[in-house]
């Protein structure tokens, strides 16, 4: 029996990008090949397709030149849709009201190249939902695979972040800093804890997250008790032990898909707090504290309310939204074969 061969297609490419979204396509490649899957990561120079099927991460604009002419052409089609809901609601509800009178617009192309696969991934519930309600997706083409975490972030321990940085027991906040994630409210939400601080990400690269991580940076120089460290690798086993060393990881985005950070947070053993949004809800149910992102003062009872609750220990029953990457890939491997077997 011949092994299963797929050609990826990524977000963006590499050079002009690379964050959660990038590190999901990267550990989703690894998993397959660890499973036996082939995985060809595509070359735009190569005159040949000479996988099964194609899987696009993503459905935006971008995508739309690639989804096209493979569905043309009639290669059987995956796409990770990658949706994310970052403007209010009625804005997609007007939009498909009037969409027939409208010119060709960024969200008509969204349309087709989602109905254009033969199976779309989403990564909670309420991104599905959002797919047939906003994008007319049949329901039984979507699939809902969270993302997963390294096994080693299961087995973490503080001892390297504590030695190098004098510092435990402490409130993180891994990602990339930008308006979205927030970090200039956890800043003042914390302010008055007695607590450490310690934000762990770059600024975003372009000019929005530039001015953000100056006024995070000015923040930094007006608060005694919060650390910025500008980037750990991923890979960096520092990072996994930042996570064993914290007492609780916050993130506090105004908007969301899931958050890698938040489940290697929770696999190495923190107490985690999330942004109360219907994403996030529908994947962690009530194994988590919310709180309102645009709220300092609720920002900060979520803490103290998580804070109050035994931590959970590293390596302990694992919810059923805490999956590793082989298990993504096994999921993700079953949808190949229902494609291919349709």
């Amino acid at each position: 029996m011949h092994p299963l061969h797929v050609g990826i297609v990524p977000h963006v490419p590499y050079a002009l990008a690379y964050g959660g979204l990038e590190l999901q396509q990267d550990r989703t490649i690894e998993a397959l090949r660890g499973l036996g899957v082939v995985v060809d990561q595509l070359d735009p120079w190569k005159r040949t397709f000479d996988a099964q099927l194609m899987h696009v991460f993503g459905s935006e604009y971008h995508q739309a030149a690639v989804i096209e002419r493979a569905h043309t052409q009639g290669i059987p089609l995956v796409v990770t849709s990658m949706f994310m809901m970052m403007q209010p609601r009625w804005r997609f509800k007007l939009w498909r009201t009037i969409d027939r009178v409208l010119p060709p617009n960024t969200q008509r192309l969204r349309r087709r190249n989602l109905q254009a696969a033969k199976a779309v991934i989403a990564i909670n519930a309420a991104e599905r939902q959002d797919l047939i309600e906003i994008f007319d997706v049949d329901p039984a083409r979507i699939y809902v695979i969270p993302n997963g975490v390294e096994e080693h972030f299961f087995h973490a321990t503080p001892d390297l972040f504590v030695q190098t940085h004098g510092i435990s027991d402490m409130v993180l906040c891994v990602g990339m800093v930008e308006p979205r994630k927030n970090q200039l409210a956890l800043i003042e939400a914390t302010a008055s804890m007695g607590m450490p601080l310690v934000i762990v990400g770059p600024p975003f690269p372009n000019d929005i997250g530039r001015a953000y991580g100056q006024r995070v940076a000015e923040a930094v120089k007006r608060h005694d008790h919060v650390t910025w460290i500008p980037g750990i690798d991923h890979d960096d086993p520092m990072l996994a032990s930042a996570y064993a060393a914290a007492a609780i990881h916050v993130l506090p985005s105004t908007a969301e898909a899931q958050g890698i950070v938040t489940l290697e947070a929770a696999a190495a053993g923190a107490r985690v707090v999330v942004s109360d949004l219907p994403s996030l809800r529908s994947i962690f149910g009530t194994d988590v504290i919310y709180t309102e992102p645009t709220s300092v003062p609720a920002i900060r009872a979520a803490i103290e309310r998580s804070m109050s609750m035994p931590r959970p220990g590293a390596g302990s029953v694992r919810p059923s939204w805490l999956l590793t990457w082989t298990d993504v890939a096994a999921r993700t491997i079953d949808v190949y074969r229902r494609v291919l077997d349709a």
